[in-house]
């Protein structure tokens, strides 16, 4: 190939990624967001960590010894860190 096809497919493909990404911000710049979306805004970081950490956990095996300390210490750890209370 030669570079100039690849060099105007990689600018095709960035022109095309920044409209895509660009036009909902021009097309709703003056517009409030509603109930549903400041909820999601407000609890998405918590139920994104939630999925994380059931998905660390999934491959535990409780029934075996350490019975998932190391898991359970990893997890409180990096919750002390994350939870202003």
């Amino acid at each position: 190939m030669e570079s100039s096809y690849l060099i105007g497919a990689i600018i095709v493909a960035t022109v095309a990624t920044y409209t895509t990404r660009i036009i909902p911000f021009l097309l709703f710049r003056n517009c409030e967001p509603s109930p549903l979306i400041r909820y999601i805004e407000l609890n998405m970081p918590v139920m994104i960590m939630v999925i994380l950490v059931f998905y660390a956990l999934k491959d535990v095996k409780w029934e075996v010894y350490p019975y998932g300390l190391a898991e359970i210490i990893g997890v409180g750890h990096c919750d002390s860190f994350t939870c202003k209370v």
